[in-house]
């Protein structure tokens, strides 16, 4: 029986927040369902914040009005939420905990405080991840500095008996770090090999999407690629985890299971990752992703 978990979302008008608690009670070795028994493990789980402090607007394409400003408050209240429960044993962010316009108006820095202090009233140790907004916002050397808890960029960790957490970097290969040329080029060589459009192009100023059909329509800027030595970690670390019998949660920004997510919110090279997975079956119950919406 797979492991019974709970989310409770927590949005109040925010632009994609998405917060709750998940609790595994299964255990090891029959993997019996403990009704009535102590949850083994408690974690929290917020995704996709994008706090800015501006004016409620539509993305891109209009299909989806964001409020900017409310997801500040919609996380002050995940975080309540979570004081009031039960203990935790950590919370991850799975990214994006500011929006791209901080960047356009200067002020990543002041919204990245303000964020950053919801954040440490949390009852429990809070788990960065990267995310595309991250990285619109500062390089890599920033975010070392800025986010606590953001690096290694991936890993993993133990957070019970009989259960890991591999945190992945879904951002090794991308095309929008700032400050970033050698990143950003590696990034463009990458994407051009699959989307004709003009990458170079000023930001706004092209459709990259157009042409795209289908899965392919996961190959635009605001997505990232793995490379090859982190999913040979990811190999590594499911093997270990088998011979001592652990199961693994995975935790990343982008999604990679199309059935999950629309195709532009996808990890260029999610067919690698699923390629790691299908070696271990079975070893794998839960993987909780963010950046996934309704429509891009």
């Amino acid at each position: 029986m797979p492991p019974q978990h709970w989310l409770r979302r927590a949005a109040a008008g925010a632009a994609g927040v998405a917060a709750g608690a998940c609790m595994l009670r299964w255990r090891r070795p029959s993997f019996a369902w403990a009704a009535g028994r102590e949850p083994i493990a408690r974690f929290g789980v917020v995704a996709d914040v994008q706090y800015a402090d501006v004016d409620d607007a539509y993305n891109f394409r209009r299909t989806q009005k964001r409020r900017y400003r409310g997801a500040l408050e919609a996380l002050r209240m995940a975080v309540e939420d979570w004081k009031k429960g039960p203990p935790l044993d950590f919370i991850a962010d799975l990214g994006d905990i500011i929006d791209q316009q901080c960047e356009t108006n200067r002020d990543s820095k002041r919204a990245l405080d303000q964020v950053l202090d919801a954040f440490r009233s949390a009852p429990a140790n809070v788990v960065h991840l990267v995310g595309n907004h991250e990285l619109y916002n500062f390089n890599r050397d920033e975010l070392r500095t800025l986010i606590p808890n953001i690096w290694p960029w991936y890993r993993c960790m133990q957070l019970a008996p009989g259960w890991r957490v591999l945190i992945l970097d879904a951002y090794e290969i991308n095309m929008i770090e700032k400050d970033a040329a050698e990143t950003v080029e590696e990034g463009i060589e990458y994407l051009s090999k699959y989307n004709p459009n003009d990458l170079r192009a000023p930001r706004g100023t092209v459709d990259l999407a157009a042409g795209l059909q289908g899965l392919e329509k996961r190959f635009v800027p605001m997505a990232g690629a793995i490379k090859s030595e982190q999913l040979q970690w990811m190999r590594e670390e499911l093997a270990a985890a088998r011979r001592t019998g652990d199961q693994t949660i995975v935790l990343t920004h982008l999604p990679f299971y199309p059935a999950s997510a629309v195709p532009a919110a996808l990890l260029w090279n999610y067919d690698e990752l699923l390629d790691v997975l299908r070696e271990f079956r079975g070893s794998v119950p839960l993987v909780l992703a963010g950046h996934g919406k309704r429509s891009i």
